[in-house]
């Protein structure tokens, strides 16, 4: 079986003679591939991708200079160093030699010391610069990279910083350079949590890898607050040992988790505890109020009590998205049985008279993979826009819902207002992009509206796109969506009624 560790050299020559002088001399040390033309050098080439290749120019059929040529011209082959092995001297022909893109030359037939020297030399040389090119591709992921990296010696002095890390503790680069900076000194604004483990690992940093630290920054009046994860890894190289130090910026995440939280402990507590008690009067109330109250008397309280029970309904759907969203990050699903009717209760409360809602009759017993909480939001966004545009009274509008024949449902949301200038088709998608400042003069909000649409498709894994009515005026935003499977929007509807 072959060393992997031992460098690879390929050989292509047409001589068999040479192809065993080479692996008397080099067995011992170096790998060795052999092809006898100048095609299947090519072939075996791309096949053990060499170290370096020995290349005869006199050969049948493509001869060595071609296959130098083509060689130097392939991307995953153009960085290897070629030896061209000939036995003319020369000098127009060592020119065309280098001219292909060769490396070194040997005279044949060659001295066998020489022979070893030019290969050690040269694939040390090669050795190097694959390093050299390792690095820049590293150094260049690094410094690209979200998180923050450095490494720390043994006293967890800091020895390197990628940009992020520079930019987030205010470090000077080049890092090691000078005064050297302690890493316990850099983030001496910061709590560490948990305070335990953060101890345990300050008093041995070399015994092992940790995880699930946390730096947490303060918010103040002059700074906002901030939460990094921290996990570190210990690595061994010889006599030296280095600590690899990665910290993630999980601030937003941390800020989305304590505002659920918060919802929910404020929707569930501070909106369901008053609003059941509200219920159980009302029903106490419509159940004594009989003979007391006249008719219009009776029906404002049933009113009340079928909004209250409404109410209590729509923030338990809020709390249960919020919940299902903020732990296994699913969309969940909407019967389609019943688009018409959130269509009818948006564009009502919109003041929107002219506006039709049209259902493909297959899709009648089929599920959207979005939750009923998702696309309200997409309908009363699109309705919004509508609104917006419209430059004489409310909108007319038109959603169509179609089968596409592949398992999705597509959405078209038409209406009659202005057109998008063409040049601004493919940005308004964009967060912060507002078609309305150049259109109508006015700014309204933050422009997250159709980039929050596009968001949550996207995350459905449906599709999005917006573009000008062919005839008239307005636009039209194409929403693909899955659907769920009729089984399970089946059982939606029952649960549903």
């Amino acid at each position: 079986m072959m060393n992997d560790t031992k460098p690879k050299i390929l050989l292509v020559d047409d001589d068999r003679l040479a192809h065993e002088r080479l692996h008397n001399l080099t067995a011992n040390r170096y790998e060795l591939h052999s092809a006898y033309n100048g095609q299947e050098g090519m072939t075996r080439a791309l096949e053990c991708s060499p170290d370096l290749i020995l290349l005869d120019v006199m050969m049948p059929g493509m001869d060595g200079l071609t296959v130098c040529s083509n060689l130097r011209a392939h991307p995953l082959l153009n960085d290897i160093p070629i030896i061209i092995l000939t036995a003319l001297s020369g000098q127009d022909t060592r020119l065309k030699c280098i001219m292909e893109g060769a490396d070194d030359f040997l005279t044949k037939p060659f001295d066998e010391l020489e022979m070893s020297l030019r290969l050690r030399n040269l694939l040390q040389v090669n050795r190097y610069r694959r390093l050299q090119n390792e690095r820049l591709r590293t150094q260049w992921l690094l410094d690209n990279a979200t998180e923050a990296f450095l490494i720390l010696d043994e006293q967890l002095a800091i020895q390197y910083a990628n940009h992020q890390a520079a930019a987030l503790f205010s470090l000077s680069q080049p890092i090691g350079i000078g005064e050297l900076v302690n890493f316990q000194t850099v983030v001496c604004d910061y709590n560490a949590e948990p305070r335990g483990l953060w101890d345990a690992w300050l008093s041995e940093p070399l015994a092992k890898s940790s995880q699930g630290l946390h730096l947490m920054l303060p918010a103040t009046t002059a700074r906002p607050g901030k939460t990094l994860v921290m996990r570190t890894h210990v690595q061994h190289d010889q006599n030296r040992t280095s600590i690899l130090v990665r910290l993630l910026d999980s601030t937003a995440e941390a800020h989305a988790q304590t505002l659920r939280w918060n919802f929910h402990y404020h929707v569930a507590h501070k909106l369901f505890t008053p609003l059941t008690g509200l219920k159980a009067g009302l029903q106490m109330l419509e159940d004594t109020a009989v003979g007391k109250l006249d008719q219009a008397e009776l029906e404002a309280l049933q009113i009340a009590l079928l909004s209250c029970g409404r109410l209590l309904a729509d923030c338990q759907k809020v709390v249960d998205y919020i919940e299902l969203n903020g732990t296994t990050g699913s969309t969940g699903v909407f019967a389609l049985q019943g688009i018409n009717a959130l269509c009818s209760e948006i564009w009502s409360l919109a003041g929107i008279r002219m506006a039709v809602c049209d259902l493909d009759a297959r899709l009648l017993q089929r599920a959207l993979a979005i939750s009923e909480i998702s696309l309200t939001a997409i309908l009363v966004e699109l309705t919004t826009n509508s609104r917006k545009f419209s430059l004489v009274g409310p909108p007319q509008i038109t959603l169509r819902i179609e089968s596409s024949g592949k398992d999705t449902a597509i959405l078209r949301f038409s209406d009659a207002g202005t057109h998008i200038p063409p040049e601004h088709l493919n940005k308004v998608w964009l967060p912060h992009f507002q078609a309305e400042k150049l259109i109508t003069g006015s700014v309204m909000g933050m422009g997250l509206g159709l980039s929050s649409i596009a968001l949550q498709v996207w995350q459905a894994g449906g599709a999005f796109s917006v573009k000008n009515n062919d005839l008239g005026k307005g636009v039209t935003v194409t929403l693909e969506i899955p659907l769920v499977k009729p089984a399970a929007a089946e059982s939606l509807s029952v649960q549903h009624q």
